[in-house]
């Protein structure tokens, strides 16, 4: 890498960040299909989450290296909102009679490989 142009910023700026072992501090959210609705969950919706790494060599830009990626801490930030009480009794009224639904739209990804002649 001899010159950096404007592709390459931002991969020297996490090199210089990473080099050397140094711990880094990354912030982001779930990019799951419960999480990108618009609806709150109502109060006492017991959930569980389960959060899987993908392999090191999915995440590291390196030829040769044995290199690791190391979590020391992970939190789960969680906004709340307070909403009206006669909302809540609404909705708990309306529980009464039915169950409570979350319609979402699905999340697709797909991979393809697109080649240009040089």
């Amino acid at each position: 890498m001899d010159v950096i142009g404007d592709e390459k910023l931002g991969y020297a700026t996490r090199y210089k960040l990473t080099s050397a072992s140094k711990e880094i501090d990354l912030i982001g959210h779930l990019n799951c299909d419960i999480f990108n609705q618009e609806k709150f969950l109502i109060n006492g919706v017991e959930m569980r989450l389960k959060l899987v790494r993908s392999r090191d060599s999915f995440a590291l830009m390196a030829d040769g290296v044995n290199g690791k990626i190391q979590i020391t801490d992970a939190t789960l930030m969680i906004r709340r909102n307070k909403i009206s009480p006669t909302i809540l009794l609404a909705h708990s009224k309306a529980l009464d009679i039915l169950t409570a639904k979350y319609i979402f739209r699905s999340i697709t990804k797909k991979m393809c490989y697109m080649f240009c002649n040089k």
